[in-house]
């Protein structure tokens, strides 16, 4: 739509005035109030669609005179919001984010009292940190304490392995599967999308298979099989956690799963690309889950590092894209420190964190598809989720 930069400039100012009046509003409230402004003013009319583009175009500006109104002691605390990500997705400039601590990170709420995860660098951004092994022991413990009870993960129908495996199959008149090797399969229970896992394709018999980072064997334990388990691991017995190669449908069938959203690079990536990536992953097999959650675990050099779920495909996309930053999509953190669930005094997690929600959350992957809760999933997350950096902000 060709409208006149003076034009622009008269509508820009007038956004801006109507952002500092009151903070916090949607982009549609501000396309209001300009229209209504500009019918005051005079002047050739201009249409509300024109306004908005206008508005979308400019939004660093319109964020700038939020922040500056937010610096003076104006509602620090409230949400802008960007046009170009979901509708609710609250955004906050970026200097009120820059410091922002976990106890802050998740759990805000913005002026119409909804709740957000403020998220933090991105992971490719991150320094590498080093943990202790006293450190990472105790928090290994407390982290598999905590996230194999039963946390009503069970509420709602699961989706069988035949379900799952099934996407992963050619269509009856031969369409492409739903479900392609090097896809990103976000998942969890209770309508929760909490695990990656990464498929590979399928083995010698043709069974879909995947590899992830596990941080328990079990799940949905009661108080009896969860005392049981604390025992066994202060005996030292061999878990089945770290990073492993199972197939698709036996991890479907072994734990509940509800909640399923399959994602994949906006930018697709080529077929030497994605062989690329997953001849690397195979290579993790066997590594050490990663308790601390570091984005590298530089005390130990020389004998390979630990990962978490997202890490998996994190390392998918590093060598799938030769680890050019340029090339690589956008992946936000959410920073954990005291104060959230993963936090249990010095013993817990002090870091920035690829969850599977920051990959739902970022404009560089495409939803394929979605099954059970996902859909719902995506939606909350999308809704909630702060994108606050210059790279998330700027990309179209």
């Amino acid at each position: 739509m060709s409208i006149d930069p003076a034009r622009r400039v008269t509508i820009l100012s007038r956004a801006k005035s109507t952002m500092a009046a009151r903070l916090g509003q949607t982009v549609d409230a501000i396309t209001e109030k300009t229209v209504e402004a500009l019918k005051r003013d005079g002047g050739a009319p201009i249409s509300a669609e024109a306004v908005r583009e206008v508005i979308v175009d400019g939004w660093h500006q319109i964020n700038a005179a939020y922040a500056e109104r937010a610096a003076a002691g104006s509602g620090g605390a409230d949400a802008a919001r960007d046009p170009r990500l979901a509708p609710n997705v609250a955004l906050l400039p970026e200097h009120l984010t820059a410091g922002v601590g976990t106890d802050q990170a998740t759990g805000c709420v913005d002026f119409q009292g909804h709740e957000y995860t403020i998220e933090g660098t991105e992971y490719w951004d991150l320094a590498p940190q080093k943990s202790t092994s006293p450190a990472r022991r105790l928090t290994e413990g407390a982290i598999r304490s905590s996230w194999n009870r039963d946390h009503g993960e069970a509420k709602f129908p699961g989706i069988s392995g035949a379900e799952i495996a099934a996407l992963t199959k050619p269509g009856p008149h031969g369409e492409p599967p739903k479900v392609r090797p090097g896809d990103c399969i976000i998942n969890g229970g209770g309508g929760d999308a909490g695990h990656v896992s990464v498929f590979i394709g399928n083995d010698d018999r043709g069974q879909p298979r995947i590899i992830h980072a596990m941080a328990t064997e079990h799940e949905g334990r009661n108080r009896a099989e969860h005392l049981r388990d604390v025992l066994d691991f202060a005996r030292g017995k061999d878990f089945k956690t770290g990073v492993l190669s199972e197939g698709l449908d036996t991890f479907f069938d072994r734990y509940h799963r509800d909640t399923v959203a399959v994602v994949r690079p906006k930018k697709p990536l080529t077929p030497e690309q994605i062989d690329t990536g997953l001849t690397h992953v195979r290579t993790l097999v066997g590594a050490d889950y990663d308790y601390k959650m570091l984005p590298s675990d530089a005390s130990r050099p020389t004998k390979g590092d630990r990962y978490y779920c997202t890490e998996i495909y994190i390392e998918f996309l590093k060598a799938a894209l030769d680890n050019d930053r340029q090339k690589l999509p956008h992946v936000g953190t959410t920073y954990y420190r005291q104060g959230t669930p993963l936090q249990m005094g010095i013993v817990g997690v002090d870091a920035h964190i690829a969850e599977p929600q920051n990959l739902l959350a970022s404009n560089d992957f495409d939803l394929v598809l979605t099954l059970g809760k996902g859909a719902d999933a995506v939606t909350d997350i999308r809704a909630t989720h702060v994108v606050a950096l210059k790279g998330a902000i700027s990309r179209p």
